[in-house]
């Protein structure tokens, strides 16, 4: 009773008798995270330092063990990274370009819709981002409103998973 949006993924695998290709999906989205944190650190700073931060992640011992086998966290770690660069590209332009709050939210509800976890860094970004809005624009009303609406897109993605679990156990 879990939700279940990365097990779809190896789901599809499993019907064709292929017990190889989840992992090598799972691989990729350690892959993927690592090419955010170099886009993102190269965009920010420089190659160097973006391909030194792509190392750190890569030869953390947990990433090293988790991209070998087929379990859903880095699929997660993704898609919460990619969620959180995302606040930080609208952040940056001073909040002008919803698409996006859109793809951060949207990512967000993959990442919960994956694994509880995720529930931790939802409720962390979105306070961050009506701080920051706060911060930045001096506007507390706008700031709550794009909450809202964060919590809103996200949930809305992640709800089927939580709607299957409240009819089957009455328990999300």
């Amino acid at each position: 009773y879990y939700p279940m949006n990365i097990n779809l993924l190896y789901l599809i695998c499993l019907y064709f008798k292929n017990d190889i290709a989840p992992k090598f999906i799972h691989l990729a989205f350690g892959m993927g995270t690592g090419w955010l944190i170099y886009h993102y650190l190269k965009k920010i700073i420089d190659r160097n330092w973006a391909l030194l931060g792509t190392v750190i992640f890569f030869t953390t011992p947990i990433v090293v063990w988790l991209v070998t086998s087929a379990y859903i966290d880095m699929g997660m770690t993704f898609f919460t990274t990619a969620s959180v660069l995302t606040f930080v590209r609208w952040r940056d332009s001073e909040y002008r370009q919803f698409k996006w709050l859109f793809i951060s939210s949207f990512c967000m509800g993959i990442a919960i819709g994956s694994k509880y976890n995720a529930l931790i860094a939802f409720f962390i970004l979105n306070m961050i981002l009506m701080l920051s809005y706060v911060r930045d624009t001096n506007r507390q009303m706008a700031a709550l409103k794009y909450g809202i609406l964060f919590f809103s897109i996200t949930a809305l993605v992640a709800s089927p998973w939580y709607l299957k679990n409240y009819f089957l156990t009455e328990n999300p």
